[in-house]
C-alpha cells in the first residue's frame, strides 16, 4: 500500500477510536484540528464514517473555524457561498434561501441540513429549512462539512442534492469565558458570551448570542424609486452543553437550545415572530478501536405568529402565517470491522413529525408524519490502489411510501497525490406535509362563509427522484502546498414537485362568489430536469502566512413538462420551464485570500462572481453580481486575556440585486471585538 494512503488509512482509524461516528456528531471530533490547507482533512459525514477525503464517496467542502473568522460572516447561510455550486440569498423579510444546483423555493427542500447530528427540516416551514432558527452560533462551531451531491444513503430520503453537517465543539474545547461584541451600519449591534466549566465527570458549556440589524436598507419599487425596507432583525441563540464521561469507554452528551427571531414585514403594522426549543441525549460506547456504538435522541418544538389583517377589495381577511410543530428524531448505529481491509456501519433511524397551521389545513389544523429506516455502509480496500465503497438505505414515509436508495462508489489511487473517483447514486425526496395535504383558504371575517382558494393538494404526489453519476479527482500535492478536488457531474430528477396554476374543481366552489374561484395553484408532479457541469475547489498555501481559496462551477439546468391539459394555465407553465432552467447561475467564482501580516494583523479579501439567476416564478432574474468582502484584524493580550479587534465590510464596495432584482443589498461595514483565554 502506497505510504501516503496507509498514513490516511491510519488516521481515519485512530478518528473513529474516539469520534468516528461522530457523523452528525453529537460528541464533536478533533478531526479539524489539523491546518487546514495543509493537508486533505478526515470527513466524517459522507459514509458516517471517519474517512480521508481522498476516500469518502463523495466532493466534500470543509469549512472550519480559520475559514468561518476570515471570512467576516455574521450569519450562518452566509457561510455556502465559500461551497462551489451553492446559491444564496441574503437574510430579508423572509428566511435565507439557500440551493445546490438551483431550483429554489420559499424554503428550500432538497438539502439535509444537520446540527449536531439533528435535521433541521420542520414541517412549519414547508418542510424546508428555516435558515433563521438553526439552533448554533457561529463561535461555537468546529466545522462545517459540506457534501456536495446526493446522500440519502446515509441520512435519508430529503438527502436529495447534497447535506451541510454543522459539528460544533466539544464542551472540552471551550473552557473559561468567551465575550465577543460588534456594531456597525445597518443597525448592526451583535454580542456573544460563553462559558466553559469542568466538573468531576464532566465539561459543559453555557453560551447566548445576539444579533440585531435593519435587513435591506433599500429596494427599488415598480417606479424604480428608492424606499426604505421594513424587514429589521433579532435573533437569539441559547445553547448549554453537558459531555459526560461516566466511564474511559462511554460518553454521554446532553444538550439544550433556544432561538428566537423577529423580522419586520415589509410594512409597520406586525413582526414575523419564530422560536424554538430543542433537546438532545447522545450516548456513544467505545468497545475496540474499530468498533463502537452510538444512540442519539432529539426533541424540538417550533413555534411561529405573524397574526395581522389584511384587505382584498371589500373584504376584510385575518391572517397568520405561523403555527406550532413538534418533531421527535432517533437514530443508531453501529460501527464495525468486518473482516481486514473492510469498515461497515449499519443502523436504524425513526422521525415522527406534527404541525397545527389553520390558514394552511383548513378543517384539519393538526397533521401529522412518520418515517423509519434501515442503512448500512461498507468500505472495501480492494487493494492498495483500489478502494469500493458500496451503501443502501430503505426508508419508508407516511407521505412517500417506500424508497430504497443505493449508492457505489469506486477509488483508484493513481499514485500518493493522485486519486479518482467514479460514483452512481439513487435518491429520494418525499413530498412535504403541505404539498400533499395542504388546504390554504382565505376567510374573510366580514363575509362568511365566502372562500377564496389560494391552493389545494392533489393528495396523490410520487416522491421525487434523482439519478446521480459523478466522476471525481482528489490532488494533493505537498510540495507546493495545493490540493485539487474537481466534481464532473449528471443529475438527472425525475417528477419534480411544483405548484402549478388549475382550474378549480366546480364542487369545491359552492358560494356565489365565483369571481374569486376560478383557479388556485395545485402541487403535481410537474417536471422531468437533467442538470449538469463541473465544479472545482483549490487550497493552497504558496508561502507559511499566506492561503488561497479558489472555487468555482459551471452549471447548466434542462426542465422539461410532464404532460397537462387544457386546465392548467399554459402562461404559469411557460413561467415554470423558464424559472427552473434559469434557477442556477451558469457560471460562479469564489476568490479568497487569507493574509497574516506583521504584529498579529491578518488581512482577508474574498469576492464572489455570480452570473444571472431566477429564484422566483413570478420575478426577473436577478442580474449577475460580483460581490467583494473583507476583514482586518488584529490580535493582542492584556494579562492572561487573548483580545482581537477587527473591521469587517461585508458587500463593501458597491451594491447588488438579491434573490428579487428590486431587493438590494448595500456595504454593511462594523468592527468587532472579541475576548477569550
Amino acid at each position: 500500500m502506497p505510504t501516503d494512503v496507509m498514513t490516511f488509512r491510519k488516521l481515519a482509524t485512530r478518528k473513529s477510536q474516539t469520534a468516528s461516528l461522530a457523523l452528525c456528531l453529537p460528541f464533536g471530533t478533533h478531526a479539524a484540528g489539523d491546518d487546514y490547507f495543509a493537508e486533505l482533512p478526515v470527513v466524517l459525514s459522507v459514509s458516517r464514517m471517519a474517512q480521508p477525503l481522498r476516500e469518502a464517496p463523495g466532493a466534500v467542502t470543509v469549512i472550519d473555524q480559520e475559514l468561518i473568522r476570515a471570512s467576516g460572516a455574521r450569519v450562518l447561510s452566509d457561510l455556502m457561498r465559500l461551497v462551489p455550486g451553492f446559491q444564496v440569498t441574503s437574510p430579508n423579510q423572509e428566511a435565507p434561501r439557500v440551493t445546490y444546483h438551483g431550483l429554489g423555493e420559499e424554503f428550500p427542500s432538497r438539502l439535509q441540513v444537520l446540527v449536531d447530528g439533528v435535521s433541521q427540516y420542520s414541517p412549519l416551514y414547508q418542510s424546508g429549512v428555516n435558515w433563521n432558527t438553526l439552533p448554533v452560533a457561529l463561535e461555537n462551531i468546529e466545522r462545517i462539512e459540506v457534501l456536495r451531491g446526493s446522500n440519502s444513503v446515509a441520512y435519508g430520503a430529503n438527502a436529495f442534492l447534497g447535506v451541510v453537517n454543522i459539528i460544533t465543539l466539544q464542551a472540552a474545547q471551550t473552557r473559561g469565558p468567551a465575550l465577543s461584541v460588534s456594531s456597525g451600519s445597518g443597525g448592526i449591534n451583535d454580542y456573544f458570551v460563553r462559558w466553559g466549566g469542568k466538573a468531576p465527570g464532566a465539561d459543559f458549556r453555557f453560551s447566548i448570542r445576539e444579533q440585531r440589524d435593519s435587513g435591506l436598507d433599500k429596494y427599488h419599487n415598480g417606479a424604480k424609486t428608492i424606499a426604505t425596507y421594513n424587514d429589521d432583525r433579532r435573533n437569539r441563540v441559547v445553547n448549554l452543553r453537558a459531555d459526560l464521561y461516566p466511564s474511559d469507554r462511554d460518553v454521554v452528551r446532553l444538550g439544550f437550545n433556544e432561538v428566537s427571531h423577529v423580522n419586520g414585514q415589509d410594512d409597520i403594522i406586525h413582526d414575523f415572530t419564530q422560536r424554538n426549543h430543542g433537546f438532545q441525549l447522545g450516548w456513544q460506547r467505545t468497545l475496540t478501536p474499530d468498533e463502537d456504538i452510538r444512540v442519539n435522541y432529539a426533541l424540538t418544538r417550533e413555534f411561529g405568529d405573524d397574526t395581522h389583517r389584511e384587505t382584498s377589495g371589500p373584504f376584510i381577511l385575518s391572517v397568520n402565517y405561523g403555527g406550532r410543530a413538534e418533531r421527535h428524531d432517533f437514530d443508531a448505529q453501529h460501527h464495525f470491522s468486518p473482516a481486514a481491509g473492510m469498515r461497515m456501519v449499519w443502523g436504524i433511524g425513526a422521525r415522527a413529525e406534527s404541525v397545527n397551521q389553520p390558514l394552511f389545513y383548513y378543517g384539519d389544523v393538526r397533521q401529522t408524519r412518520n418515517s423509519k429506516r434501515l442503512f448500512a455502509n461498507v468500505e472495501w480496500s480492494v487493494s492498495p490502489r483500489w478502494l469500493l465503497n458500496a451503501g443502501a438505505s430503505l426508508e419508508h414515509d407516511t407521505l412517500g411510501g417506500t424508497m430504497p436508495a443505493p449508492r457505489l462508489s469506486l477509488h483508484h489511487h493513481l499514485d500518493e497525490q493522485n486519486t479518482l473517483r467514479l460514483g452512481a447514486s439513487r435518491a429520494f425526496r418525499a413530498p412535504s406535509l403541505f404539498e400533499q395535504r395542504g388546504d390554504w383558504r382565505w376567510a374573510p371575517i366580514n363575509a362568511q362563509p365566502f372562500f377564496k382558494y389560494q391552493y389545494v393538494a392533489e393528495k396523490n404526489l410520487k416522491p421525487e427522484r434523482v439519478d446521480s453519476v459523478e466522476l471525481g479527482y482528489i490532488g494533493e500535492f505537498r510540495r507546493l502546498a495545493l490540493s485539487l478536488d474537481v466534481r464532473a457531474f449528471r443529475e438527472h430528477i425525475d417528477g419534480r414537485v411544483q405548484r402549478v396554476v388549475h382550474a378549480i374543481n366546480p364542487t369545491l366552489c359552492a358560494n356565489p362568489n365565483a369571481l374569486f374561484c376560478v383557479e388556485s395553484d395545485y402541487t403535481v408532479n410537474a417536471q422531468n430536469i437533467q442538470i449538469h457541469g463541473i465544479e472545482y475547489q483549490i487550497r493552497w498555501q504558496p508561502l507559511s502566512a499566506t492561503r488561497i481559496l479558489v472555487n468555482q462551477a459551471f452549471v447548466k439546468i434542462h426542465s422539461a413538462l410532464l404532460t397537462f391539459d387544457s386546465t392548467f394555465s399554459s402562461a404559469n407553465l411557460d413561467r415554470i420551464t423558464a424559472q427552473t432552467d434559469a434557477s442556477a447561475p451558469q457560471r460562479t467564482i469564489t476568490l479568497m485570500l487569507i493574509q497574516k501580516m506583521p504584529w498579529n494583523t491578518e488581512l482577508s479579501v474574498t469576492q464572489h462572481h455570480v452570473s444571472s439567476t431566477r429564484w422566483t416564478q413570478n420575478q426577473d432574474a436577478v442580474p449577475a453580481y460580483i460581490r467583494t468582502d473583507w476583514r482586518l484584524a488584529k490580535s493582542f493580550r492584556v494579562g492572561p486575556q487573548n483580545f482581537e479587534l477587527a473591521y469587517t465590510g461585508r458587500s463593501a464596495i458597491g451594491e447588488y440585486g438579491d434573490f428579487r432584482p428590486h431587493y438590494i443589498i448595500t456595504p454593511r461595514h462594523f468592527v468587532s471585538l472579541s475576548m477569550n483565554l
